[in-house]
């Protein structure tokens, strides 16, 4: 992952479970140094809802409210630019 001022962050994971169509569960860790740190479970679930599809992000296994609190704006920006990119695509139909 790149930030706006060009610092490089890198992390890995391990898929766990896929489900298709509805659930993607796999682990989380930052990478820093060639040292991996606390490992966290994401759980992305998909589900059915009105003409769209509902979307279920759960992150787990944090060691303290700081360090999850931390991760949220993170990941809210990421599933915004998902959506930006989403809609772009879908409104560009031949």
């Amino acid at each position: 992952m790149t930030a706006p001022d060009g610092t490089v962050f890198s992390q890995s994971g391990t898929m766990l479970e896929v489900e298709r169509p509805r659930l993607l569960r796999f682990t989380f860790a930052w990478v820093e140094k060639n040292k991996r740190g606390p490992e966290t479970e994401i759980r992305v679930s998909f589900a059915p809802d009105g003409q769209g599809t509902r979307v279920i992000f759960e992150q787990l296994g944090f060691a303290d409210e700081a360090t999850r609190d931390g991760h949220v704006e993170g990941w809210r920006e990421c599933l915004d630019r998902l959506s930006k990119l989403h809609t772009q695509t879908t409104e560009v139909e031949p």
